[in-house]
């Protein structure tokens, strides 16, 4: 039996992620990058990374139109999510 088949099992913790929450997966996109790759990459190129426009805009479109077997999930937090 799958977690989600079993009975009082939770499934709330994650989801597809929906082009609203656009902007949450960019940011942690973001600062997913920079903790990782701090001291690997240089730090310039780090900190210039954005949450801006465009980016949101791209995880817009990989959220509302997937590749062929590529989903984007998301682990809810009100009012953003917290995790992709």
């Amino acid at each position: 039996m799958t977690e989600a088949a079993r009975p009082g099992a939770r499934t709330d913790l994650v989801r597809l992620a929906r082009p609203g929450d656009a902007a949450a997966v960019a940011a942690i996109y973001v600062e997913s990058w920079r903790s990782t790759y701090a001291g690997l990459l240089p730090d310039r190129l780090l900190a210039g990374m954005r949450a801006d426009r465009s980016r949101r805009r791209d995880w817009e479109r990989s959220i509302a139109r997937p590749r062929r077997a590529e989903r984007v999930f998301a682990a809810p937090r009100d009012p953003d999510a917290a995790a992709y």
